[in-house]
């Protein structure tokens, strides 16, 4: 009997760690999303990180950026949004606008991360483009605190009248890093104009843990089940004397 229990405990958590194993996506979560909601229509960008998601939403992860900040503006699209960020309580109306793309060329956005015990990082945002904006952007990362920065890829921004999410797959070299600066770069623009030429909305970072946080968690409740086991094993017997 003693062996039947014991080789079903194992039968258990092998299969808990073949599933954390075979499924990790499953787990996955934002660490950092920009939703650009706490200002108004035509005030400042609200460069801070969204509250109620992200688990590494503060202080110390607000966006900064080169763009010059006279040429964004807080803008309410009257087409849908897109990239909101699975449990953000907030309505997402708000975005902001980029003007006067040709004197912003290479202009990046910019926030830093603690990337230890994430993997499958995703970086990504929702655009509208106008025509006259910007037509690439380019993500990156660097972990020697901005002295160099490594492209992950660019993506073409297309023009159309909804917005449309874009997105990159972080590669592992940025993983398990006290500090990693993430980067978003465009270029491309034409127009020096004060008309909504790229809007932005929803940047967000999502990872997964890495699998063997994942089965160290899952090996761990086993040994608290099999405690627990063994306790209530005494207990029953402790009644029946």
């Amino acid at each position: 009997m003693k062996l039947q229990r014991f080789s079903l405990l194992i039968a258990v958590a092998g299969a808990l760690i073949f599933t954390a194993a075979f499924a990790p996506t499953a787990n996955a979560f934002v660490v950092v999303v920009y939703n650009f909601e706490d200002s108004t229509v035509g005030g400042g960008p609200d460069f801070t990180t969204t509250g109620d998601v992200g688990t590494q939403a503060g202080p110390l992860t607000t966006m900064t950026t080169d763009y010059n900040l006279s040429d964004i503006s807080t803008v309410q699209p009257t087409v849908p949004l897109d990239n909101v960020a699975p449990g953000d309580l907030d309505p997402n109306l708000l975005a902001i606008q980029l003007s006067h793309a040709k004197t912003n060329e290479g202009s990046c956005f910019q926030f830093t991360v603690n990337t230890f015990n994430l993997t499958q990082m995703s970086l990504s945002f929702a655009y509208n483009n106008n025509g006259n904006g910007f037509t690439t952007a380019t993500f990156k990362y660097s972990t020697d605190g901005g002295t160099t920065f490594t492209t992950i890829s660019s993506s073409t921004l297309t023009t159309g009248g909804n917005f449309v999410a874009t997105s990159a797959t972080v590669p592992m070299a940025a993983e398990n890093k006290a500090s990693v600066i993430f980067q978003i770069c465009f270029t491309g623009g034409t127009s020096n104009g004060n008309n909504i030429q790229t809007v932005i909305d929803n940047v967000r970072l999502d990872a997964a843990p890495e699998p063997a946080t994942v089965m160290s968690g899952l090996l761990s409740a086993c040994g608290l089940c099999w405690v627990q086991r063994r306790r209530l094993i005494r207990f029953v017997r402790l009644r029946r004397t």
